[in-house]
């Protein structure tokens, strides 16, 4: 509580206490100061003179005497003091708090530490040397002005007469809302007063801006400073202002700048966008030339970058965006980092659409020499033409980089034009992005389980498969599993389906007929590269009392071509415990028989793709048979997935696979099925 108390005000927190003994100490203390002397907030706990040392001795005396007279009358203590930090400079701290007395007659005061250095000095400079102060005022280029406690002024410098034109004699004796304007007057009277009755500054010390008004009545935008300082006793008050006119004219000089890209001078997104709009509105008017936009992309731009440098990156861009800005029938604009976009009038259709393209193409991949390096690239891009009735310039633009897009991803260095399945889509995947982040995510995901058997019939395991219905809408795993993988909330769904998972074990391992069924899951490449996968498993099963080979994890490929130490590490610590694993859909990704040899792998299972309409003069059949020579080779088990006719099972058990799991068996079903059979 006391850090958060600490991290909320510009001081530093502390608690002091006094015992009856005389024996003193810090028990609480902020962060902040050790900001204030150089000193660990530890130390300073342990030996409270860690800090009064740095208090030059001088004030010893007063601040003990601080310290008697809070300690006995129960008093507000306030102490102003300087420290002399190890570094040698010097700050000026004030110390204020609150003494309450406890049952045990241990005295604590709660209060706060303030650097005050900037009152201070201007007090003591004030003090010190107020023969010259009009003389260095007068000198700033800002506007400055002293007032009493009433707000009356009592001096004006040089710069407060120049920016209000009003001489010295004119201003000295006028209340300072007086050159206010009328709704600034009552606020800033509320605020002295309050800080005079309370001690409350919502003004004093910080920065705001405000208005004054001139002799003309002329409204004035100004910066205002107001700090407090003392003069023979009686409270002063000091405003800086500082004119805000130049800078709002440099503000409306950047404006004017607002439609240009700053390494390229090209066009910039909301430059683009004005002429894009202004192109939608011409063809909606006349209906007569159609236009087109292409957004460009340079491939693999982050690798140049970190390849090169940042400067041959920059050349890059400079180089393209001065070869768009040489067509003199487009308008280029640089749009993001690496992504440009053109706007070509008068295209009517996709095949005049790609024949500009392939121009432009053409133009913008001429190799770019940096240093001693030649550097080539190639150019992705999406396109949409202009010439729907109801388009906008925002919409046309998200169009045109979905399709830029897609292009990065299925057609590199190729055009994709847009079409509304292209938005759909990502529409899509933008929706499943946001289901998959609801809070009601788990209560719509269920397994279903599908039954995994032996030649002869006999029940060899079951396979969770993961569901998902949001509403009244299924959504299926394909769909939603990859964008799970990518935003992260597969690890949520990870660990639901190992509960679910312990679940469903412990219902096998009440039927006596279900005593060495297994039950095999997909494990996420996401969640199986997380530190903490091993441990959750093993504390999932161990705090169950389920034994680990009643469980059999399904791996993708793509996991195990990544392989690294970290992955073969941790499939030999689950395998250790007794849990088993497969290579799920063996022959459709990147198969690799190094880790066929090296993993601990006890299973492959070909996919369903090869089994359907499986016959002996199929080409698949060649891929069966061999995978299945491979893998009894390996002294590996092996899984036909998706058996769903008798002439599949019996060319299966011809070429010696033995083991099945498909519709011709059983179709996944719900647990609350499983249990009425």
């Amino acid at each position: 509580m006391f850090e958060k108390i600490a991290a909320l005000t510009p001081g530093a927190f502390y608690r002091f206490q006094v015992s009856p003994d005389g024996k003193s100490r810090f028990t609480h203390l902020g962060l902040g100061i050790e900001d204030f002397t150089g000193v660990s907030r530890d130390l300073i706990i342990e030996n409270e003179n860690a800090l009064f040392d740095l208090i030059p001795r001088s004030y010893e005396a007063e601040m003990q005497q601080l310290i008697q007279e809070s300690y006995q009358n129960l008093s507000e203590f306030c102490f102003v003091f300087p420290v002399i930090k190890a570094s040698g400079e010097e700050l000026w701290l004030e110390a204020r708090s609150y003494p309450e007395r406890q049952h045990d007659g241990v005295v604590v005061w709660t209060g706060f530490v303030y650097d005050v250095s900037r009152r201070e000095n201007a007090n003591n400079e004030l003090r010190e040397y107020s023969n010259t102060a009009d003389k260095i005022l007068d000198n700033i280029l800002d506007a400055i002005f002293t007032t009493d406690e009433g707000g009356v002024i009592l001096f004006a410098n040089s710069a407060a007469q120049k920016l209000l034109d009003f001489s010295q004699e004119q201003l000295l004796g006028k209340n300072i809302s007086s050159i206010m304007p009328a709704h600034h007057q009552a606020n800033h009277d509320s605020y002295i007063q309050r800080y005079i009755e309370t001690g409350s500054a919502q003004i004093i010390g910080s920065m705001l801006n405000v208005e004054v008004v001139d002799r003309q009545h002329q409204v004035i935008p100004v910066e205002l400073r107001i700090c407090e300082y003392f003069q023979e006793g009686q409270r002063r008050f000091m405003g800086t202002l500082r004119d805000l006119r130049p800078n709002i004219e440099r503000q409306q000089e950047l404006q004017s700048l607002r439609d240009s890209d700053s390494m390229t001078g090209m066009l910039n997104r909301n430059a683009l966008l004005v002429e894009l709009g202004a192109l939608v509105d011409d063809y909606a008017a006349t209906q007569a030339e159609s236009h087109a936009l292409i957004c460009l992309d340079i491939d693999d731009f982050t690798l140049i970058n970190e390849g090169f440098g940042v400067d041959a990156g920059d050349k890059v861009l400079t180089q393209v965006g001065g070869r768009l800005a040489s067509l003199s029938h487009v308008t280029a604009a640089r749009v993001q980092e690496d992504e440009f976009a053109v706007l070509i009038k008068n295209i009517s259709d996709k095949r005049q659409l790609l024949n500009e393209f392939n121009q432009i193409k053409q133009t913008l991949e001429q190799v770019i020499s940096f240093e001693n390096e030649r550097i080539s690239f190639s150019i992705s891009a999406g396109g949409c033409i202009v010439d729907g009735p109801k388009s906008n310039a925002l919409e046309i633009l998200h169009n045109t980089q979905s399709a830029l897009s897609r292009s990065k991803v299925r057609n590199r260095g190729e055009l994709t034009i847009y079409e509304p399945e292209i938005g759909d889509n990502y529409r899509l995947s933008a929706q499943i992005d946001q289901k998959l982040k609801s809070p009601e995510l788990l209560s719509e995901l269920f397994l279903m389980f599908q039954p995994q058997y032996q030649a002869g019939g006999q029940l060899i395991g079951y396979e969770a498969l993961l569901r998902w219905k949001s509403g009244t809408e299924m959504i299926a795993p394909d769909e939603f599993i990859p964008i799970a993988e990518h935003n992260g909330t597969i690890l949520k769904i990870g660990s639901w389906l190992l509960d679910q998972a312990c679940d469903f074990i412990e219902w096998m391992s009440a039927r006596a007929d279900h005593e060495s069924v297994r039950l095999s899951i997909n494990i996420s490449p996401l969640q199986f590269r997380q530190t903490q996968f091993v441990d959750e498993i093993l504390d999932k099963l161990r705090q169950r009392d389920i034994d680990p080979k009643r469980l059999h994890l399904e791996l993708t490929e793509q996991l195990l071509v990544d392989s690294t130490e970290d992955v073969s590490a941790k499939m030999a610590a689950l395998n250790m415990a007794g849990i088993t694993f497969s290579l799920d859909d063996f022959g459709t990704g990147y198969s690799s028989m190094r880790y066929l040899a090296q993993l601990p792998l006890s299973e492959l299972k070909i996919d369903k793709s090869f089994i359907q309409g499986l016959e002996r003069t199929s080409s698949n059949y060649q891929i069966v048979e061999a995978i299945l020579l491979l893998s009894y080779g390996l002294g590996l088990t092996v899984i036909a997935e998706g058996v769903e006719t008798s002439s599949e099972l019996t060319t299966l058990q011809a070429m010696g696979c033995v083991y099945y799991q498909g519709y011709y068996f059983s179709k996944p079903q719900r647990l609350e099925d499983l249990e009425k059979l």
